[in-house]
């Protein structure tokens, strides 16, 4: 751990709060009253594990690594991003490009954290014979 990150657990240690940053604006709630019965989910996603997962790519320095050794000419996703599609996939479910393709991606939030469309992540595009 680096300095500043044996700083914040001396510091917490000590429950010295004073570095803590607020999660929200310093305004009042507003408090809204809602029916539970009649809220429901629709499309839920997985976040939290995709997350990670590109979270440890910004941090090991992944990210840039492949931007300087693969080309960008897809014209929708370039080669970096796809990689990062498929590290993310396997670290949290390990399966074929073809389950990535048709369920992973659809039902993990990966699309919206990386700002990509879910259709630009296809089998023949995972499978990298669209190369030109």
């Amino acid at each position: 751990m680096d300095e500043a990150g044996r700083l914040g657990v001396h510091r917490a240690v000590e429950k010295d709060l004073s570095v803590q940053e607020s999660l929200f604006d310093a305004t009042l709630p507003e408090w809204v009253d809602v029916n539970v019965r009649k809220v429901r989910a629709e499309r839920p996603r997985r976040f939290g594990d995709v997350w990670l997962a590109l979270e440890l790519i910004k941090k090991l320095g992944l990210a840039e690594l492949f931007d300087g050794m693969m080309p960008d000419v897809h014209p929708k996703m370039s080669w970096a991003r796809l990689a990062e599609v498929l590290i993310v996939s396997r670290f949290c479910e390990p399966s074929s490009e073809l389950h990535i393709a048709e369920h992973f991606c659809r039902k993990s939030a990966l699309s919206d954290l990386m700002g990509i469309s879910d259709e630009d992540i296809y089998d023949n595009r995972l499978y990298c014979r669209n190369y030109y």
